[in-house]
Order: structure tokens, then sequence, then C-alpha cells
């Protein structure tokens, strides 16, 4: 007489298990297949990748179709960096001007690709350009740029986005020359993707671009720079 010396698991559950002795699942190099209606519908493969809705994961989980959670979803690769300390950017047009305080680098694991990170960056910046001096009718304009860089040096930035922002003057009362009273601000957002392994740094930098200006400094207020790598 043969004597089973495997235990089976019950339809209704089974009593006095110890788990890591007691388990579901295969002692070969094979995947386990779980099926609902004789269809596949999850599969864990010999390596440890679990697949729902696709037989061949090629990641630690996979999901093939819609997926809802229920509560908060945390992502732990949410960084960011903000000052609120004044910033004196010269008037001078075509220099690039990196803004204190907006510098935040992220570590990509997977790579380029599809199915693999993106990174979503978004920042602002809040300019008064209430100390620039014109001569008759001036614009105090700038660009407020996103550059990336593979260092902390920057040593050879890529412009990624930017967006624009105007302060106008005008002659008051006849007089030859006038002083901007103008705030504003600029926000950039923007998606990093096809980004090869690695760490990335991004920061926001200033380039005034104003026609007439003969004097003055941009103020930079508050501004922040927050990333978030987003796996697709």
């Amino acid at each position: 007489m043969e004597v089973q010396s495997k235990r089976a698991w019950q339809l209704q559950g089974n009593t006095a298990t110890t788990p890591g002795t007691d388990f579901l699942g295969t002692t070969d190099a094979q995947d386990l297949v779980v099926k609902t209606n004789n269809t596949e519908a999850a599969r864990v493969l010999s390596n440890g990748r679990v697949g729902i809705g696709t037989p061949t994961p090629v990641h630690t989980l996979q999901v093939q179709g819609d997926v809802r959670f229920v509560g908060d979803f945390v992502n732990q690769e949410a960084l960011g960096a903000a000052s609120a300390v004044i910033q004196n950017i010269p008037f001078t047009n075509a220099v690039f001007t990196p803004l204190t305080g907006t510098t935040v680098s992220i570590t990509v694991v997977d790579g380029s690709g599809v199915n693999n990170s993106a990174v979503f960056v978004s920042g602002f910046a809040r300019t008064f350009c209430g100390t620039l001096n014109g001569a008759s009718s001036s614009m105090g304009g700038y660009f407020l740029i996103l550059q990336r860089d593979v260092t902390a040096a920057f040593a050879a930035p890529v412009n990624v986005t930017y967006t624009s922002g105007d302060c106008y003057i005008k002659t008051p009362n006849g007089l030859s020359t006038a002083a901007i009273g103008y705030g504003g601000g600029g926000h950039i957002s923007f998606l990093d993707s096809g980004l090869a392994p690695g760490t990335y740094f991004y920061r926001l930098v200033l380039y005034p671009n104003g026609v007439g200006i003969t004097a003055g400094t941009y103020d930079i207020y508050q501004r922040s720079l927050s990333v978030l790598e987003l796996k697709r």
C-alpha cells in the first residue's frame, strides 16, 4: 500500500498549517496558473513575477486592463525643493541664472521605453519687476526655463521646456524714463519620458529677454520644483 505523505488543500480550507511548510505553489521551475471558468486569470512565473490578465509579465506585478485603487496610492519617489529667500537677478539679457532652492534629483532604475518610468516635473516662481528701469516705452521680459542634467554641477544642461513673462512700462506724463511696478509668476509642467537608467537633476533658471531696460533686477520671491516618478 502506498502512503500519500503530502497533504491536500481542502475546498473549505485547511487547519493546523505551518507557513513556509504548507503552501500553494510549485517545487519545480514551472509557473503557477490560476484559472476561472477554465480561462487563465493570473499567473506567477517561476521567477516570481505576477501577471494578472497577461501570461508574460515583465515586471514584479503587471496588470493588463483597468486598475482602481480605493484609498491612498503612495509613490515613494516624490521629491521637491522650495525657497522663499529673495533672489535678485540682473536685467542683462541672454544670461541663464539658476533659481536658488529649486534643484531636485531623482534616480530612474528601469530606463527608457513605453513600459518603463517617466518623470513628471512641476515648478513655479513669483517674479517681481519693480526695480527695473527703462527709457521711453520698454518691456522687461523673461523666460522661466526648466533644465535637466546628469550632474549636480549642470555642466551641460538641457533646456527641456519654458514659459515666458512680460513686464510692460510706458513713459508717464511726458517723462523720459519710468520704473516697472509689476509682479507676476510663471508655472512649468513637463513629463520627461524615454530616459535611460540613471540619476537626473532638474532646476529652474531665469533668462532675461527685455527691450529698452537700462538698469535694475528681476526679484524672485517664492519658487519651488517638484518631481514625481511615474511607473508606466
